[in-house]
């Protein structure tokens, strides 16, 4: 599967983080940077997520972490959370092929 990769620096982006080969896909409302810093302190803290158990748990370093924008939003909440399944759904990101939990 390939993916184009572009820089976002405005609000309302859904981002995907690759762990080896693992697949994770959320909405965020601030910035990618904003996030890639949460999912890093997340992950240095144990935080009980799946994306940073996944790390802590499978014997990951922090160079198997990638992240990056796949669309940048602008609307509600609402729109932002269905794109966001929509993206899961495409991506098949949900356990046992990603990381993703089922809701």
């Amino acid at each position: 599967m390939k993916f184009r990769t572009r820089r976002f620096t405005a609000d309302d982006e859904l981002a995907m983080t690759i762990p080896r080969g693992f697949v994770y896909v959320g909405e965020t409302g601030g910035t990618l940077y904003q996030r890639h810093l949460l999912y890093l302190t997340r992950i240095r803290t144990q935080h009980s997520d799946p994306v940073a158990e996944h790390f802590y748990t499978d014997r990951h370093s922090m160079d198997d972490f990638q992240i990056m924008g796949l669309e940048k939003l602008s609307g509600s909440d609402e729109y932002r959370k269905t794109m966001e399944q929509l993206w899961k759904s495409k991506l098949r990101t949900y356990r046992p092929y990603g990381i993703n939990v089922q809701e």
